[in-house]
Order: C-alpha cells, then sequence, then structure tokens
C-alpha cells in the first residue's frame, strides 16, 4: 500500500456493494485509498475514534442508524475528516442539508463510474484540508488581531490596574496604622480586666483607655475603616475583573466553540476599552436579561465588540475635533436582546457618522479614512468576517456627523455543529 494513500472508513452495511466499491476505488486509484469497511455506525464511531482516518465514505441508512442524524453522528465526532455520503436514494432535500452542515459531498450510487468517483472522493479530502489551512490562517490572524489591540490598550489597561492597586495599598498603610491603635487600646483593656476588684486601679486603667480611644476617635476609626474596607474590595473586584477580561480575551481561539454569556463578552470588551473611552464618551449599557447561550468563540466575538467600541471611540474623536463641536464628550450606547429568535447587539455613538462614499467600502479589508500609518483598514473587515463565521449578520446606519449604530445579529437557536462544549460563563 502507497505510504501516501488516503485513509478511508467506508460504513455501508450491504456487503456485496462495499466489496465492489472497495475494488473500484483499488483500481481506478491506483491503490491510492487504504480502506477499511465497516457494516455499522458504532463500529464507525469506534473505528474513527481510535484510528488515524483521511475520508468516511457514508451510507446514511445503517441497521443502527438512520437518515441524517448518521451523519450528524459521525461529524460531530470528528469534524476535521471529511465525509462523502453516498446514498442509495437521491433525496435533494437531504443532500442539501448534509452540504450546508459540513458534508464534502453527497453522491448517489450507480450514478458515477470509477474515475469520477475517485476524482470526486479526492477533491473531497484536499477541499477539507484547505479549509481547515484556511481556518488556521484565520485563528492566527485573530490571534494577531488581539494581540495587537493588546498592544494598542496596554497603557489603558494598565493604569485601570495601576490606579486600584495605588488606592489598595494606601488603605492598607491606613489599616496598619490604625492596628497599631487598636492594639494599645487592647492591651489596655486586658489590663483593665486582669484589674479586677480594684477599684483605684480600674479608675486609672479607664482614664487611660478614654485617653487612648474618646467616642469622637472611636467613631472615626469605625467608620473610616469600614469604609476602606470597602473601597479595598472594590478595587480588588476592578483588578480582578480586568485580569478576568484579558485572560479570556487572550486566550487562544483555535478551540471548540462553547456556549457562551453574549453579556459577558460584551463587558468584557468594554472592561479591556476603558481606558479608550472613558475621558471621551459616557458609556450606557442596557443589556437584555435572559439572553440564550450561543455557541461561540468568546475570543473573537469580543474581538469584534472591541473593534466596534474603539471605531465609535475615534468617531466621537474625530467630531470634537471640527470647528462646529466643543471638547463635550459623547455617547456610546450598548444594547442586547432577542429579536425574532436572534440576539441583537446594538452598538450607538454620536460622532462624526460616515458619508455615503465610505458607507460603500466600511467592511472591505485594507479600507481605512485614517491618515497612513494610522491604522490598517482591518477592524471592521475582521468585524464582519468574524460575525459571518457566527453565522450571524452585521449592518449599521449612519448619519453624517450625527453618529452611527451598528446592530449584530447573532443566531440565538444556532446550530454550527463545532466540536461542542459547554463553558459557564
Amino acid at each position: 500500500m502507497k505510504t501516501d494513500a488516503y485513509r478511508t472508513l467506508l460504513v455501508e452495511d450491504d456487503v456485496q456493494q462495499a466489496s465492489l466499491l472497495t475494488r473500484l476505488l483499488r483500481h481506478e486509484s491506483g491503490g491510492r485509498f487504504e480502506i477499511k469497511s465497516v457494516t455499522s455506525l458504532s463500529k464507525a464511531r469506534i473505528i474513527l475514534e481510535s484510528d488515524c482516518i483521511d475520508l468516511v465514505i457514508l451510507d446514511l441508512n445503517l441497521p443502527d442508524s438512520f437518515g441524517i442524524d448518521t451523519f450528524y453522528s459521525l461529524h460531530d465526532l470528528k469534524p476535521d475528516v471529511p465525509v462523502v455520503i453516498l446514498s442509495g436514494t437521491s433525496d435533494e432535500e437531504i443532500a442539501i442539508g448534509s452540504l450546508k452542515k459540513g458534508a464534502q459531498d453527497y453522491l448517489v450510487k450507480g450514478r458515477d463510474d470509477g474515475r469520477h468517483l475517485v476524482r470526486t472522493l479526492k477533491y473531497a479530502v484536499e477541499r477539507k484540508r484547505t479549509e481547515l489551512e484556511m481556518h488556521r490562517l484565520q485563528a492566527l490572524v485573530c490571534q494577531e488581531r488581539r494581540m495587537e489591540a493588546i498592544g494598542v490598550l496596554a497603557g489603558g489597561i494598565v493604569h485601570e490596574i495601576n490606579t486600584p492597586t495605588q488606592f489598595v495599598r494606601a488603605n492598607l498603610e491606613f489599616i496598619s496604622k490604625a492596628f497599631e491603635t487598636l492594639q494599645d487600646v487592647l492591651r489596655k483593656s486586658e489590663r483593665f480586666c486582669e484589674a479586677g476588684a480594684d477599684d483605684a486601679r480600674r479608675k486609672v486603667l479607664i482614664a487611660e483607655l478614654e485617653a487612648s480611644l474618646g467616642e469622637a476617635r472611636y467613631k472615626y476609626f469605625r467608620d473610616e475603616l469600614k469604609q476602606t474596607i470597602a473601597e479595598s474590595i472594590d478595587g480588588m473586584e476592578r483588578i480582578r475583573t480586568m485580569v478576568r477580561s484579558m485572560k479570556s480575551f487572550m486566550r487562544n481561539g483555535d478551540q471548540p466553540y462553547v456556549s457562551y454569556d453574549v453579556n459577558q463578552i460584551i463587558t468584557d470588551a468594554v472592561n479591556l476599552s476603558r481606558n479608550e473611552w472613558k475621558y471621551i464618551a459616557k458609556m450606557k449599557l442596557e443589556l437584555g436579561d435572559n439572553l440564550p447561550a450561543f455557541l461561540c468563540c468568546p475570543q473573537e466575538l469580543c474581538q469584534a465588540f472591541l473593534n466596534i467600541i474603539i471605531n465609535a471611540v475615534h468617531a466621537i474623536n474625530a467630531r470634537n475635533g471640527s470647528d462646529d463641536c466643543g471638547m463635550e464628550r459623547g455617547d456610546i450606547g450598548i444594547h442586547s436582546c432577542c429579536n425574532n429568535g436572534s440576539i441583537e447587539v446594538h452598538i450607538a455613538d454620536n460622532g462624526m457618522g460616515m458619508s455615503d462614499d465610505v458607507k460603500e467600502h466600511i467592511f472591505e479589508p485594507f479600507f481605512t479614512t485614517k491618515d497612513i500609518g494610522e491604522g490598517s483598514g482591518l477592524g471592521l473587515s475582521l468585524v464582519y468576517s468574524i460575525v459571518n463565521k457566527h453565522g450571524g449578520k452585521i449592518w449599521f446606519e449612519s448619519q453624517l456627523n450625527k453618529g452611527s449604530v451598528f446592530t449584530v445579529s447573532l443566531p440565538s437557536n444556532s446550530d454550527t455543529r463545532k466540536n461542542v462544549k459547554i463553558d459557564a460563563a
């Protein structure tokens, strides 16, 4: 057997048909197909899990499975392995449905000669390999964009972490000094308890206690300590939130899709970009309750929302730079909701808006309205690519000198048939 042969799993319950097809492929391909044949879905799953398979030729109707679910069972198990369906009947609905869900081809038994069949199977393998390589490169591009975004936002992120760190440190220094006073009070309290019935000594100790901690000073310590501890907890929570957002954003996106909370993704994007917008715009979040979890790559969607937010900041900056506008902070509003079976996210700003000629090219790669060296022109084109990859749609409304609204619509009943795991958002 040739070392470069396609390792093929033939799933066919008709033994004669399987034998005929095996001989045909070996003869017409010159030994390019190394074939393992099984008669049931359960056996096919065992081999697919344990062996390295390049191609699956699948009959949908088997003793232990029937119809399109047969394909789903194998495709969900190994989504990177191309599957060609070889059916005894021509069912256009099943054919179209299986191709939409990831099958490489749908063939009817007896319709094609050996050479055409071999060519079709070879194309299926190479097409899948090209598809996987394209996805790998897209994942690298997204990862590079995320690294670039973190580089751009790094100063702001450091500031957002450094500010609470500074006041937490100051609060701890205050608590340390307050603790010294409290230690003195506790020592005198212990001596007071040890004095027993000695009234003279007790009077002296009471005077010392009153001197160390009068009523006004006690109230001050009580109130200040309570506020200091509350502020410190809040500061540490801000740091924890920022670190969590960074960790989620920078995780390698080339991984199985997870069922995730879209509102959390939006919140991460807002947190990461906080230092970019907090001096430029007032941020208003209206995140809908009870949104269904969405099957996605959270890092990629976060990148999409982050790019739109940064674009809004730049639009507000551009408008503030015009002669007829002061430096008053602009507005960015983000609203999420369910609408006709989809999750919709609206990101609005009252920035510069877009002219008609800009609108025509806004999602094109390398198109930018910025000066040379100030932008790659990949921001919104990447947003479009990410949303499209997730089965969603994106559109916008914009008026020059009034602002823009970008809407991202994601199918809440998305069935992308990815290798899925559930992630507690």
